[in-house]
């Protein structure tokens, strides 16, 4: 985090832009999480009305990435999803649940598996053994298949390179990533479009 801060400030210092002169969006002051005696979950608006709860918990997760939804924990001990409105976006179904990044989110039901969500707790993608949230700024997600070996898929569910033993976690920015595959090492480049096939 302080790296990425040094960064950010070294360009803002280059392009002789005060940090003070930034608008700052400040649309994640306006909630504020709860609880009451009990240990129950409300979520608050701006003006300290409840809009929603109670749950067990209700994650923090605005302050995230301009984060507009967030996790809860029901009674059945499930996350679902909510907004900042309260709206509930997907009901408590899910054993595990990531953080909304980029307009998707992993999640995971009783068999283990796991899926990708968009915002409005559609599903986008089909099941898969095991993965991570999807990274590259959003575009890719690494996957594991049902034959044991690791792919990536681009936001349309699209297996855009295959059969690795292992994948390092995809860069943010550059587009050079790392694998294993038949025990050897492979460089590979993230090539932008979507229907690009990733480059050896």
């Amino acid at each position: 985090k302080d790296a990425v801060e040094d960064y950010y400030t070294k360009i803002y210092e280059y392009l002789g832009i005060e940090i003070s002169d930034l608008e700052i969006d400040s649309e994640t002051e306006f909630y504020s999480i709860s609880y009451d005696e009990n240990g129950n979950a409300y979520l608050l608006d701006e003006n300290n009305t409840m809009v929603a709860g109670p749950y067990k918990v209700i994650e923090d997760d605005f302050q995230y990435w301009n984060n507009k939804i967030t996790r809860y924990i029901g009674e059945n001990g499930l996350y679902g999803y909510l907004n900042k409105e309260g709206k509930i976006i997907t009901e408590p179904i899910f054993q595990k649940a990531s953080i909304f990044q980029d307009g998707t989110a992993m999640v995971s039901m009783n068999d283990g598996m796991i899926y990708y969500i968009d915002t409005s707790g559609k599903r986008i993608t089909k099941d898969y053994s095991e993965g991570y949230p999807f990274e590259h700024q959003g575009s890719y997600a690494r996957v594991k298949s049902e034959d044991g070996t690791w792919g990536i898929i681009n936001r349309q569910d699209k297996m855009v390179f295959k059969g690795a033993d292992h994948i390092e976690e995809l860069p943010m920015v550059t587009t050079l990533g790392g694998a294993i595959v038949n025990g050897q090492a492979v460089l590979f480049s993230l090539n932008l479009g979507e229907t690009k096939e990733i480059t050896v």
